[in-house]
């Protein structure tokens, strides 16, 4: 009986001493699906406006007309398709903007902090006219919400034909526009 005892107690000290194993959570073997994925985007449709905000109408020559437009006047609306994502309402928001009629796109992209002043939005792209292209170089401000975007941009307008062609401003711009979310368009 005392030889069980002592192999019994020999035994439990071995299993003790032994090395411990890892549990297979420590050394994945591939993904984690633990937690909730962000949702996949929504895709849909939508139209935009674009303008330069810096053009100004001067006199020539001692304030009598004729006038001549200064600044940097671009415009344009357009039909876009998008994809659109939250993955959570007090988190963050993006918006991917394909217009339909050519290839270029646009991106905003939105993080929401618990302090509203410390929101983030930038917008990135290239947005094109009919007579010009507008390489965003900077994001000043804005909102981004299901449905509906409003920015105010910075960057270099590059005229592509009329009395212009070949130039370049940089200017600010207002960007904005409304989409459906879900389907529909």
């Amino acid at each position: 009986m005392r030889c069980i005892a002592a192999i019994t107690a020999l035994a439990f000290l071995a299993v003790g001493c032994s090395e411990p194993t890892a549990p297979a959570k420590l050394h994945p073997s591939g993904p984690a699906f633990d937690g909730t994925p962000p949702p996949p985007p929504i895709t849909g449709s939508g139209d935009a406006d674009f303008s330069t905000t810096s053009i100004d109408l001067v006199p020539l020559g001692g304030g009598v007309s004729p006038t001549v437009l200064v600044g940097c006047p671009a415009a344009t609306s357009f039909l876009f398709s998008d994809s659109y994502i939250m993955n959570d309402p007090d988190n963050n928001e993006w918006l991917h903007i394909e217009p339909l009629d050519v290839n270029r796109h646009v991106i905003i992209h939105e993080t929401h902090d618990l302090d509203p002043s410390k929101n983030t939005i930038d917008v990135v792209g290239m947005i094109i006219g009919t007579d010009f292209t507008f390489k965003i170089t900077k994001t000043n401000g804005g909102t981004l919400q299901p449905g509906s975007f409003s920015t105010s941009i910075h960057g270099i307008v590059t005229f592509t034909s009329g009395e212009n062609k070949g130039q370049s401003c940089e200017t600010d711009a207002f960007f904005s526009g409304f989409f459906t979310v879900g389907g529909g368009g």
